[in-house]
């Protein structure tokens, strides 16, 4: 993933597969809202979360 990274932050990314896109709504529902509650209750205004579907090219 390519990006603008400010001077001085630290970026992490998270990539993980899914058998299909259901699946992956379930967790983002399930989990992924609660992962980001989390993150937002620890980090505050420090962190920003967002969901992206990438597709895998050979």
């Amino acid at each position: 993933m390519l990006s603008h990274i400010e001077e001085g932050s630290i970026c992490y990314s998270v990539q993980f597969e899914v058998e299909n896109s259901a699946k992956l709504h379930r967790w983002h529902q399930e989990q992924g809202v609660k992962l980001n509650e989390e993150l937002l209750n620890i980090f505050k205004d420090k962190v920003i979360g967002f969901p992206t579907l990438m597709e895998v090219i050979v």
